[in-house]
């Protein structure tokens, strides 16, 4: 099915309806989700957004977030070591129905996209660099306040 659509005069012809009428805020709304679904495939190429995940979008450009906030979340999941599989599971929390769930889940992960780059480390590296630490602060005599 072709479909060719006129992005000036908001025009959609299409095989099966010849005229569709689309009005700009509507074109800036299809251009935001796919947007925000091409930053998320930018982690996940193979990945194919669907149906589900683009109403979850829509719900979130509804709630007054921008395209950029929504970007900004999908960084700061991907920032997250316990959404990046350094949990107890070892498995990895970040498809786009967990980022968009609801607006508490966006709030967060772009809390974490502003915080300070922390390097991931398994979980037996932060047992040992932690055994060091304290190692060495009971060398020197002093406390681990850290």
């Amino acid at each position: 099915m072709s479909r060719i659509r006129n992005i000036k005069s908001g025009i959609s012809f299409n095989d099966s309806n010849p005229v569709t009428l689309i009005n700009r805020s509507e074109f800036k709304a299809i251009s935001d989700v796919a947007q925000v679904a091409e930053h998320y495939r930018s982690y996940h190429p193979r990945c194919q957004v669907g149906e589900k995940e683009k109403k979850l979008i829509r719900a979130r450009f509804n709630e007054g977030y921008s395209a950029e906030d929504l970007k900004l979340a999908i960084d700061g999941c991907h920032k997250s070591p316990f959404h990046c599989g350094q949990n107890s599971n070892g498995r990895k929390y970040q498809t786009l129905e967990l980022i968009f769930r609801n607006a508490s889940k966006v709030n967060q992960f772009i809390e974490l996209a502003g915080a300070r780059e922390v390097p991931l480390l398994s979980e037996k590296s932060h047992r040992s660099h932690f055994a060091i630490k304290s190692w060495i602060q009971k060398r020197l005599g002093g406390t681990n306040n850290e």
